[in-house]
């Protein structure tokens, strides 16, 4: 089963890089000789002629994204790698090409592509060592610069997430944040270009007085049905969804920002539930966000309540710091067992002219909705001596996507980065 699995992620990543020139080429592939990831070295980076296709797979999220010169491919394989018992057998040509995994596609802009083939040039990414072992590596991710000429395909470099030590595991970090920063342009374009087709519906959390004799009663809107909301009535203290005319009270806060809501299946049981932000608290420099999860069929209904301090608490036990006084080096990385084969950190410098005492995480937590996803974020803030208010300026942004079963419990999937 393990040797499967490490098949098919290089498989995965192959498969798209085939996917991005002819779909049906005169000569096929043949099967790679180690297929732990040796990759030939072939370095075209300075090359005017050929055509790159940048490649990534995240093993942890089932996801791959494709990037080729003007367009950009997202695929979910969640539900097929879950439902498989062996996953993808690259020998045996099992992999699927349904294009229900296809969930997202559009535009590339020029910048984003150039930032991007600028990231695996600096750091120096041609080829995987020969001797490189994906075993050990559970989680984290892989990338690779895959290029075309015609029908013949050849991989020009590649980088796993976990690999390397000092320079070369910097090198490895910076290709991530790229890849990472790219995937956001990419999909930040093409909400852009739905909101310029369709402004209404699209609009987040989009908040109007109902009625305009009583300026007590708001409406927050699902970014993606305008049929779906929560109205809270502030006289009252009543909180209500509306789906598609529909009432439901729930009890929520009611916060001064107001909630988020969404509709999908979080647990993947083929029922969709109410999925809801809401806001618990607010001040100056604090914002504070829980989580519910509401199961309503019409005949019964269950609550899931996440409080803010459920995540202050989730943060608490995963994520730890250390803080370089010579070189003023803050970095902030989850804490994992020895045995993992992976790093999910970053680092800042900070200002050298202040004490560093601590960092903070209670004052700002957020819960986002994006593709049918959960994800509760915070940034890190600095305590100096000198200020009274922790800074939350050149610092950590922690984030992280939260996976549930069907009794509503969950495990996160952290990221860490540079909170901009």
């Amino acid at each position: 089963m393990k040797r499967k699995i490490l098949i098919c992620i290089i498989t995965i990543i192959t498969f798209f890089a085939f996917a991005c020139a002819n779909p049906d080429p005169d000569t096929k592939p043949g099967p790679m000789q180690n297929y732990q990831a040796r990759l030939a070295g072939f370095d075209v980076s300075d090359s005017a002629e050929l055509t790159y296709c940048v490649i990534g797979f995240f093993p942890a999220e089932y996801d791959v994204y494709v990037f080729s010169q003007g367009f950009f491919y997202h695929y979910d394989y969640t539900e097929y790698w879950l439902a498989s018992d062996d996953g993808f057998d690259y020998f045996n040509d099992t992999i699927p090409t349904d294009s229900k995994y296809l969930i997202a596609q559009g535009s590339v802009p020029e910048e984003t592509w150039n930032a991007l083939k600028k990231a695996l040039k600096d750091n120096q990414i041609n080829n995987l060592s020969d001797d490189m072992d994906v075993n050990g590596i559970d989680d984290g991710g892989i990338y690779e610069i895959e290029v075309i000429d015609g029908t013949k395909r050849f991989f020009a470099g590649g980088y796993m997430a976990g690999q390397g030590k000092g320079d070369k595991h910097k090198r490895f970090y910076n290709i991530q944040l790229a890849f990472s920063e790219a995937i956001k342009e990419c999909e930040d374009a093409l909400e852009n270009e739905k909101a310029n087709n369709n402004p209404i519906e699209d609009s987040y959390n989009y908040i109007f007085v109902d009625d305009p004799e009583d300026e007590n009663i708001f409406d927050y809107y699902s970014s993606t049905d305008g049929s779906l909301f929560i109205r809270q009535d502030l006289n009252t203290q009543s909180s209500y969804i509306n789906d598609h005319g529909r009432w439901i009270q729930i009890d929520i806060a009611t916060g001064a920002y107001g909630p988020r809501i969404e509709k999908f299946d979080v647990d993947g049981d083929g029922v969709e539930e109410y999925v809801i932000a809401e806001c618990e608290g607010t001040g100056t420099g604090f914002s504070v966000y829980g989580l519910i999860i509401y199961e309503d069929d019409g005949n019964k209904a269950a609550s899931y309540k996440y409080d803010y301090s459920y995540f202050v608490n989730m943060i608490d036990e995963s994520i730890d710091y250390s803080y370089n006084e010579a070189t003023h080096e803050l970095e902030v990385h989850e804490k994992l067992p020895p045995y993992y084969d992976r790093y999910e950190g970053c680092s800042v410098t900070l200002d050298s002219n202040l004490t560093f005492e601590k960092i903070v995480y209670t004052d700002i937590i957020n819960i986002s909705f994006e593709n049918d996803r959960i994800y509760m974020s915070a940034p890190i803030g600095c305590v100096y001596s000198e200020y009274m208010a922790p800074d939350y300026d050149n610092a950590i942004l922690v984030k992280a996507e939260l996976f549930f079963d069907e009794d509503m419990s969950f495990y996160p999937i952290w990221y860490i980065t540079a909170n901009e």
